[in-house]
Parts: structure tokens; sequence; C-alpha cells
């Protein structure tokens, strides 16, 4: 009788599970194809977006070598601040300004304007860094080479 009580029991089992294998089945089936549908469109997000951030590095990578083809002082800021970067400067950038964005000046982290008090540190390294690249560009001889010199106002006309 205790066999007996054992088999029954695990056939009672099984057979409830049956039950609600089969009784919620169309419940189950639809939430797989949900599922299988919103994993391929994750996938196809994902696989659009890789595609997007290679676009944008084309893209990027397509306006820094047009930048160097146009009369401008942005692809110099541009190398500037590489450079002010990898030599560990992280204070201050520099970025362009006036009427037509023919100047360039040292801006801090904080946003403000370095030129009414521009630290011993901000006019060494950014006429450092401009004599630099200006000297780099005159070897190539796309530009000859101004004399730099740090000024109190820390605009730079090109």
């Amino acid at each position: 009788m205790v066999n007996t009580l054992a088999v029954e029991r695990r056939q009672l089992i099984g057979q409830i599970w049956k039950y609600l294998l089969e009784e919620n089945s169309p419940t189950f089936r639809k939430y797989q194809a949900e599922k299988e549908a919103l994993d391929k469109a994750v996938q196809g997000l994902a696989a659009g977006n890789k595609a997007k951030e290679h676009q944008l590095i084309a893209a990027k990578t397509q306006l820094r070598e047009s930048e160097k083809r146009v009369t401008s002082v942005q692809p110099t800021v541009s190398a500037i601040n590489t450079l002010l970067m990898s030599l560990g400067f992280s204070g201050f950038k520099l970025s362009t300004t006036g009427a037509r964005d023919h100047l360039y000046e040292i801006v801090r982290d904080s946003g403000d304007n370095a030129a009414a008090t521009p630290s011993e540190g901000e006019k060494v390294s950014s006429t450092f860094s401009i004599f630099i690249i200006y000297s780099a560009a005159a070897r190539r001889s796309r530009i000859s080479a101004p004399a730099v010199s740090s000024c109190s106002t820390i605009r730079y006309p090109v």
C-alpha cells in the first residue's frame, strides 16, 4: 500500500502539471512569441545604434579633415585642445570668439573666460601649445608660423 501511495502521488503530480501546461499553453506560446519579437527588436536597435556610431565617427573624421582645408581657427583650436588634454591640462581649454569666430580665448572648465585673470600656468601652457601647433604647421609648409607671445587679453588673432 505504501508503494502504491508513492506511485499514485507521482502520477497525480504529473497529471496536475500536465493539466496546468495544457491549460496555460496559449499563454506560454504568446509570451514566447512576444519575447522573441522583443529580443529581435533589441538586436535591431543595437545594430542600428552601432551603425550610427560608425557614421558619427566617420562624420567627425570628415569634419576634421574639412576643417583643415578651410581657413579657420577651429582646426587650430581643436589641435591645441587635443594637445593640452594629452599633456594633462584639463582645467581649461581654448574656444573661438569674436564676431567671425576668428579669435580664440582661454575658457576654464567652469565656463568662465580667463581673459581678465589668466593664471601663469594658463598663459604659459597655452602659449607653448600655440607655438607647437604653429611650428608643426610651418614644417608642413601650410602656414608661416607667427611670433607667439602671452598677451594680457589672451586673445590671439589669426
